[in-house]
């Protein structure tokens, strides 16, 4: 079983990582996708720790790693890890079993050689500015492997930082998890995430978060501080989202308040040699934990797997977090080769290919029209490489890190803004491709027209004002479009209702951004406000419009004489609730009363008056006219 990162070719190398074929049934995995007789299991909520030991004893297990419900196992033999998988399997307080799988890459040298152009902004980082001048030879492109590169084709993301110059950038936090990153190098100062509560080196957890001497990130593989990229790869694509300009290498986040935070979730390399790097479902878990539980918005994940892999799956479908993946390098049809996590199709996942600097797909990427977000520039990428270096590299894990540092852009830049809505700004405003036409759902990723995009709805505030003698609840507005578009429309309604309801602002009563309305009964009450763009929301709102409890007489009974008159006198719980009162007769030509409670005694006999309040509450009053 091989897997990887979505690349990797550094200066003269680069490296693919590959995967088996998914299981879809998550939960029955072949006894032969266990590696090394590891099994990865979950424990429930309800499990105590004197049940977690007797499991495990039962099982014939060894524990060797274990976050909070995660645990990695270990058996001493083949024929043990079967017993073992059905006995945990079958156990009620377990609510996973899988393989801990391994990831490897398994590596395709090639040499894309740049026929000129010095190491210049707008010639090497074709992805960032493209001026057409750049020609390169690419190995995978077998009829004409000369390259040139065509003027507009990258991420339109210098007027996206011409625009918010001088507007403060809010701070973002990207996880890059991947093979680590090189902390020392020149391109980084004053770009990396920083663990202030903690003291680097003390061996001591100073923060109490359950990571020693995580000052500058986390090594989830061998569950250290140690971050060290000895391969490049992750350090590459740090510098694609985030390079502060050193010899004149940007990132795509400029001069942004974004950090990056260094996540390792490979193995240490052999003599620098990628194919001997190793992560597994236990390392990657951690490692997307840690960057939640640290602050991190968005991780940028350039590493893939054909098999299923049920733990990470359900952290993030779950987790609030933005994934950008790398759709793979093998060149496939995703639909009929799923690649994952690029290929799930939730809300917070954006899935990359690669685009070469003419506009074409790049021979090797990945593919789906119906899963595959955007394309980014990902063929013969100049960036940061460990030991102070600079280098090429080639591939959708390139390409992912583009997508990461517009997203970053966008949360930095943007209010109210999530993982969904920015995935819908990134993909709907793709700049369209005839050479990505079902290739890709999107197109070509556009920074500055995926900040121009207004996708949040209008914010609707409200303040309640109850007034008891007026019988009313007074509704005071405030509904603001914190995006590009301006308001359009505010409207209400009684009762429960949905943004359909409202016709795109064509039903409902019209009312002023600022403006109050008085809900004269208890119930629900919806607003509704639509901005210029077509953005939609509604609020709900409870009123409670304080009414009478009961009412009551001084008497129960009044005595008259014919052509004689009385005013009745109710009063009601509570005393000071506005109140409306009808009164009725049962005999008019006995006694009348008029709609003030003013009673006339008409001739002998006995007539009963009705007095209502206008919520319903009743009481009477017999008549006896003399």
């Amino acid at each position: 079983m091989s897997i990887i990162l979505c690349i990797t070719c550094f200066a003269t190398q680069m490296e693919f990582i590959r995967a088996e074929k998914e299981n879809y049934d998550a939960q029955e995995y072949d006894i032969s996708k266990y590696v090394n007789n590891e099994i990865l299991i979950k424990l429930s909520e309800n499990c105590s720790e004197a049940k977690e030991r007797a499991i495990l004893k039962n099982a014939n297990v060894t524990v060797l790693k274990k976050m909070k419900s995660y645990i990695v196992l270990r058996t001493s033999t083949r024929e043990i890890l079967g017993d073992a998988v059905k006995y945990l399997k079958k156990n009620t307080y377990i609510d996973l079993v899988q393989p801990n799988f391994e990831y490897e890459q398994s590596g395709e040298k090639y040499t894309g050689t740049y026929v000129r152009g010095g190491v210049t902004f707008s010639q090497n980082q074709w992805g960032l500015m493209n001026d057409g001048t750049l020609e390169f030879v690419d190995r995978f492109v077998s009829k004409s492997p000369m390259i040139q590169a065509k003027k507009g084709i990258d991420i339109n993301v210098t007027p996206f930082w011409s625009d918010v110059k001088n507007k403060k950038s809010k701070r973002v936090i990207v996880a890059v998890v991947d093979t680590g990153i090189d902390i020392n190098h020149p391109s980084f100062e004053g770009k990396l995430w920083k663990n202030t509560k903690e003291i680097p080196g003390d061996g001591i957890d100073n923060d109490k978060n359950g990571y020693i001497d995580d000052y500058d990130g986390w090594n989830s593989y061998s569950l250290d501080s140690e971050l060290q990229d000895e391969v490049g790869h992750g350090t590459h694509c740090a510098g694609v989202i985030a390079a502060n300009g050193q010899d004149n290498v940007w990132g795509v986040t400029g001069e942004s308040n974004v950090k990056i935070m260094p996540v390792k979730v490979f193995s240490k390399s052999k003599k620098r040699d990628s194919r001997t790097c190793r992560a597994t479902s236990f390392s990657i878990l951690w490692g997307l934990e840690y960057a939640q539980d640290n602050g991190a918005k968005i991780c940028n994940v350039s590493l893939g797997l054909e098999e299923s892999d049920s733990v990470l799956r359900e952290f993030m479908k779950s987790s609030d977090m933005l994934f950008i993946c790398a759709a793979g390098n093998d060149g496939v049809f995703l639909d009929y080769s799923p690649t994952y996590p690029a290929y799930y199709n939730f809300s917070n996942i954006i899935s990359v290919a690669n685009i070469r600097c003419d506009g074409k797909m790049h021979e090797s990427s990945n593919y789906s029209s119906k899963r595959v977000g955007v394309a980014a520039p990902g063929a013969e990428i100049y960036s940061t490489l460990p030991d102070n270096d600079f280098g090429f590299m080639t591939g959708t894990s390139m390409s992912a890190p583009y997508v990461t540092g517009v997203a970053a852009l966008l949360y930095s830049y943007t209010d109210r803004i999530n993982a969904t809505s920015a995935k819908k700004q990134i993909e709907k405003t793709a700049t369209k491709l005839d050479s990505l036409q079902k290739k890709v759902s999107g197109g070509l990723v556009n920074a500055y027209k995926a900040y121009k995009m207004d996708v949040s709805a209008p914010s609707i505030q409200y303040k309640r004002t109850v007034y008891k003698s007026k019988g009313y609840v007074s509704v005071k507005l405030n509904v603001a479009d914190y995006g590009n578009a301006g308001l359009k429309y505010v409207r209400w309604l009684k009762g429960s209702h949905t943004v359909s309801n409202f016709q795109n602002g064509n039903k409902g009563v019209k009312i002023s951004s600022t403006g109050t309305f008085h809900a004269k009964s208890s119930g629900t009450y919806t607003i509704y406000a639509i901005d210029k763009s077509g953005n939609e929301t509604v609020r709900k709102l409870t009123i409670n419009v304080p009414v009478p409890s009961w009412i009551e007489l001084s008497s129960s009974s009044v005595t008259l004489k014919k052509g004689a008159s009385y005013k009745i006198s109710p009063y009601v719980h509570p005393s000071s609730v506005y109140v409306k009162y009808t009164y009725q007769s049962s005999d008019k030509k006995i006694a009348s009363v008029d709609s003030k409670g003013k009673i006339v005694a008409k001739r002998t006999g006995k007539a009963t008056i009705i007095i209502k309040t206008h919520n319903g509450r009743r009481t009477t009053l017999k008549v006896i006219v003399k």
